[in-house]
């Protein structure tokens, strides 16, 4: 089996994590940034359990977290096209035809990452994520030296529990966490809260500085994190859109390669059988999932279902574990 190291681990997820916050869409406040953290808190509690699982082994645990992956896929496509819109990445064609141009082409880049493996890919992970590190340090000096602290304390229009559920939507890296926790190398349970401290961070350095660029016209920005960046221009005859491009490009290649990585390596557990094509398979159902998704939102319902799924994987063990003994 194909391992990884604890910090190549948390590239992956993170660099999922950093292409759902440029996608985000609506209005930034303190109170969003509370309540993505407690989204936080409460995603670090449910993959706690899963951590207990000690590996995924029922072939209908692999069937459900593969089609979690699926939808959770198909939302990041849906994320791409309409976020592609602002930060104009050209269509082949208009309307449908483009978007399936441009799902095409990302899918087959997508598809070559996945079919290298998972160690080729979360090692281009470590050296794609310096691109998006490089246009946060951009982003963050021009928070520093252009921000208007008052955007701190605009009145709030959103409540806690919202901005809970709406960081919730864009989370669902649940599945993938699940899936390729076992190929970790390091201890899974200080794995898994690494992750959600250095996602927690994210979250921040991302966040804060958009509110403190773009507080003032939130209002009438579809999306902000995208908006935060093209105001970024700490150089007076250079523009880092090009930077914030590319690191939106590979993101969003290295998102979709993961979630096929991880539903693929699911769907061989669920269904030995199926040994060609798993990949391409994988692919072409994220982007049906992404025609049908359109614009709505992910249902953040999902990830409490899959809350659920490792205490029914633990009493499943249990009960046969039982029925073992008491034969005996």
């Amino acid at each position: 089996m194909n391992r990884i190291s604890s910090p190549q681990f948390a590239a992956l997820l993170l660099i999922n994590d950093f292409f759902a916050l440029i996608c985000l869409s609506g209005e930034v406040s303190l109170m969003t940034i509370a309540g993505f953290l407690l989204g936080i808190l409460i995603q670090a509690v449910i993959c706690a359990g899963i951590v207990r699982l000690g590996g995924l082994e029922q072939k209908w645990l692999c069937a459900v977290l593969c089609g979690y992956i699926i939808l959770w896929g198909g939302q990041m496509f849906s994320l791409l096209w309409s976020t592609s819109e602002v930060i104009y990445i050209p269509y082949e064609a208009s309307g449908t035809a483009g978007k399936l141009a441009i799902g095409a082409v990302i899918g087959a880049v997508s598809l070559y990452c996945a079919s290298c493996g998972i160690k080729a890919l979360s090692r281009s992970a470590v050296i794609a994520a310096g691109t998006g590190v490089l246009s946060l340090v951009v982003i963050i000096f021009s928070a520093v030296t252009n921000a208007r602290w008052e955007n701190l304390t605009a009145p709030e229009s959103q409540s806690l529990g919202s901005q809970i559920v709406r960081g919730m939507t864009l989370s669902g890296g649940l599945g993938s966490f699940a899936a390729l926790l076992e190929n970790v190398n390091s201890p899974p349970l200080r794995t898994a809260m690494r992750y959600f401290t250095a996602k927690a961070c994210l979250t921040v350095i991302m966040l804060l500085p958009t509110l403190l660029l773009t507080g003032g016209i939130m209002s009438i920005t579809d999306f902000p994190v995208v908006m935060a960046a093209q105001l970024s221009q700490p150089f007076s005859s250079q523009r880092i859109d090009s930077l914030f491009l590319l690191a939106f490009s590979v993101s969003g290649v290295f998102t979709a390669a993961l979630q096929t990585n991880a539903a693929a390596g699911l769907l061989k557990k669920a269904f030995p059988e199926f040994r060609k094509l798993r990949n391409l398979a994988i692919i072409a159902a994220m982007i049906v999932t992404a025609m049908l998704f359109g614009s709505r939102p992910f249902p953040w319902q999902l990830s409490a279902v899959i809350a659920l799924l490792p205490a029914a994987e633990i009493a499943a063990r249990n009960y046969a574990g039982e029925r073992a003994r008491s034969k005996t």
